[in-house]
């Protein structure tokens, strides 16, 4: 099971630090084995550059637990 109040206390905190996000959504795929994919967007995240989101998800994801 997701942490939803984590997930979204992450999200407000960096709403804060960097502006709104325009998606920020949790889906698990049909085919998953149980893992979850974080989708997001926003205009402060660089298009086609991953160094943005793994900052993100590096700094504050990581204390989100499933199970």
């Amino acid at each position: 099971m997701i942490e939803t109040e984590k997930l979204q206390k992450f999200m407000k905190q960096m709403e804060a630090r960097k502006g709104r996000f325009t998606l920020f959504g949790l889906f698990l795929r049909e085919d998953s084995p149980g893992l979850w994919d974080l989708v997001l967007a926003a205009p402060w995240l660089e298009n086609g550059k991953a160094q943005g989101v793994g900052g993100v998800c590096s700094e504050n994801v990581g204390g989100v637990r499933t199970g």
